[in-house]
Parts: structure tokens; sequence; C-alpha cells
């Protein structure tokens, strides 16, 4: 029962019957290791880049401008209250990151509700 290797694409056999954790091998019967694949064998990938539309300033609108000046709030909110809550923690990590982004998102929830309590009033 013959196969190739996924990795190398080398001709590769499996131990009859199989049992699990069992090694692929050679079709000598020496166990296979994969080689080194050339340059003809790998496998490559085009990404097309993203091509993002620029809005120049004097585009934005009046509620543009609005949000673009709500969303720097949030930022810095949420930056500031995970600085003094991981004081000691390294800002460029990912971990701070992903920290600030949640503290962004829950703001923009909490101004969602707050919103909706003022328009009900």
């Amino acid at each position: 029962m013959g196969k190739n290797c996924n990795r190398c694409q080398a001709e590769i056999t499996w131990k009859t019957p199989y049992t699990k954790g069992d090694t692929p091998l050679n079709p000598d019967g020496t166990k296979h290791i994969c080689q080194k694949q050339s340059q003809s064998q790998q496998i490559t990938t085009n990404f097309e880049s993203v091509k993002w539309d620029i809005l120049q300033p004097e585009e934005y609108t009046d509620d543009m401008k609005e949000l673009v000046l709500g969303l720097k709030t949030m930022r810095s909110l949420a930056y500031q209250d995970a600085k003094d809550v991981h004081p000691d923690m390294v800002e460029n990590s990912n971990t701070f990151g992903q920290i600030v982004n949640a503290g962004i998102s829950h703001l923009i929830n909490l101004a969602k509700v707050k919103a909706m309590k003022t328009r009900s009033k």
C-alpha cells in the first residue's frame, strides 16, 4: 500500500497491520525521514495585495469625523485602562494588544447602552 509523504512527496509505506503511532517507512522498509524539498516541490502561494480605498480628509463628512474621534477616544481610554490594570505588561506584546482591543469593544458596547438609555428618556 504505497502512498506519497505529505511533506516531501517521497513514496512511503506503512506497517501492516497499522497501529496508531506507527511511523511511515521507505519502500525498502527503513524508517522514513523527510528529505529537504527541492525548489520544484515547494508549494508556493501567491497572495494578492489588498487595495484600500483611502478618503482624503476633505472628503470626510461631519458624521465620519465624529466616528473617527469616537474611535480614537475609545482606543485611548482602553489603552489607559489596560496600563492601569496591567502596569508591568509589555505594551507591544500580542496579549496587551488583545486586552486593549477587547477594552475598545467593551467601551463601544457601553456607549451603545448609554445612547439607548439617553434616547429612551
